[in-house]
């Protein structure tokens, strides 16, 4: 009797065994849709003379199909990346982009410095091995709306300029800039990823970062009497109706902006960090010479600067940072010369041109020659302007 019990208890262990591996193939064919068929059941291990029956509950993982585990698994969960997939049905690995840099102000005329570092957020799902994360980044500044919260969406943005080109990252995932000759005002600035292999990694976009560029004090709306000096290391701004009755002087190391001005006598920088004159009535000469930084008399594009009225002569010379001079009406001879440096992206045509001169317009020995016509050098009121200046 005790041998048919101990049969009998063999045969229900078995009996068990069997209805727990139709069930779990029934649970897999209901939960996946459309229907499907169950995993494939391996048979027992066989060790020496020892056969070893795995219990359904301990293998359930291996009894159960990919598709299964992927529909328990539920949204949210498990390894699976948000990139496009590849040729061969694999996922691109997801992107993060962040925008940083050492100071959110700056003076007029300075550099600005940013960073963006790109990473991995998530693992990749395929087994193929693990490229070196590569590809490039672009900024670029919100143009509109410029008043644009810190750490918002790059969709926010309804106008993007870009400042740079496609820079390409380090093998750390870092690619820097430093912009010159950004206005006074607030700055929402963005970056975006573009993966050299699209499917082994994800095209990603930053939020914004503002940086502010400021002045030294208060931009200057009354009236000053007589001569106004810019020292070394200082960065003024005039603004409407702000007006100078004498001549104005940009040491070297500073930086003026006017925009809306009146100024009653000639404007003169040499070695100036910056120089920005928009819509501006100047009634003596203008001479800017050897500057270290973006000299912008007026500019189209993205960032208006509106032209302005120049009674006397125009020198520009040696300016080794890039110039831009549109829109201007000039009175008289305007010399441009042995200057170089690239212009800001955002002017997206020649740095000089419309122009409205009184005079001669000689435009020579900009290193390297310039490709392209220049305006004759004769008396005549015309609206000329040079070849576009070497990077």
């Amino acid at each position: 009797m005790a041998a048919k019990a101990t049969d009998r208890g063999k045969l229900f262990r078995i009996i068990a065994i069997v209805a727990a591996f139709v069930a779990l193939a029934f649970l897999e064919s209901a939960a996946l849709p459309g229907g499907g068929r169950p995993a494939a059941i391996s048979p027992a291990v066989t060790a020496g003379t020892d056969s070893v029956v795995s219990s359904p509950v301990s293998n359930l993982s291996t009894m159960m199909s990919p598709r299964l585990m992927a529909a328990a698994a539920g949204p949210g969960q498990g390894a699976i990346g948000s990139g496009r997939r590849g040729k061969a049905g694999h996922r691109a690995a997801a992107t993060a982009i962040v925008v940083s840099s050492r100071r959110h102000r700056s003076l007029f005329g300075r550099r600005v410095s940013v960073t963006a570092t790109v990473s991995v957020r998530r693992k990749r799902t395929s087994h193929r091995p693990v490229r070196p994360l590569n590809g490039s980044v672009t900024f670029y500044l919100c143009a509109r709306p410029a008043g644009l919260p810190a750490g918002s969406a790059i969709s926010a943005c309804r106008r993007l300029v870009p400042v740079s080109a496609r820079l390409p990252i380090s093998p750390r995932g870092q690619a820097h800039l430093a912009i010159l000759g950004l206005p006074g005002g607030r700055h929402p600035i963005f970056a975006r990823y573009r993966p050299a292999d699209p499917g082994a990694y994800a095209v990603s976009a930053s939020a914004s970062l503002t940086r502010v560029i400021a002045f030294s004090r208060p931009c200057l709306s009354t009236t000053v009497t007589g001569r106004l000096r810019v020292a070394r290391g200082q960065s003024l701004c005039i603004r409407p109706p702000g007006r100078v009755t004498g001549a104005v002087t940009v040491a070297p190391g500073g930086a003026l902006s006017l925009t809306g001005a009146v100024v009653r006598g000639p404007v003169t920088a040499t070695r100036a960090r910056g120089l920005r004159i928009c819509r501006t009535a100047i009634t003596g000469r203008v001479s800017v010479r050897s500057a270290t930084g973006f000299v912008e008399i007026g500019a189209g594009g993205p960032l208006p600067c509106a032209g302005n009225t120049i009674g006397s002569r125009l020198s520009l010379r040696r300016n080794h940072r890039g110039v831009a001079v549109v829109g201007n009406w000039i009175g008289r001879t305007v010399l441009i010369g042995r200057n170089a440096g690239p212009e800001p992206p955002w002017l997206r045509a020649a740095p000089i041109r419309g122009n409205h001169v009184g005079g001669v317009l000689p435009c020579h020995r900009n290193q390297p020659v310039p490709a392209g016509r220049v305006t004759p050098p004769r008396p005549a009121v015309r609206a000329g302007g040079c070849p576009p200046l070497p990077s």
